[in-house]
């Protein structure tokens, strides 16, 4: 495989990846006003918001990335 190839699978896996985080932060999210709007303010809900706030702050390291690639890509 050549490193063009390589680069190209690398950006196609973390456009990927940031399109599930995305997901995963809007049904966590809307999980999360469920429960609240409910009155199940609990464990749980307190478990949802530290990994709503994980995902989030993940995205900007994986928008780096994909950045970082499509550069090197310009290069190649």
């Amino acid at each position: 495989m050549s490193k063009l190839d390589s680069k190209k699978e690398l950006l196609n896996t973390l456009r990927t990846s940031f399109g599930v985080i995305i997901a995963l932060i809007l049904t966590v999210t809307a999980g999360l006003i469920n429960l609240y709007y409910k009155g199940n303010v609990d464990f749980l809900f307190y478990i949802g918001i530290i990994f709503d706030i994980m995902l989030v702050f993940i995205l900007p390291i994986i928008v780096r990335y994909i950045v970082t690639n499509i550069k090197e890509i310009e290069e190649l």
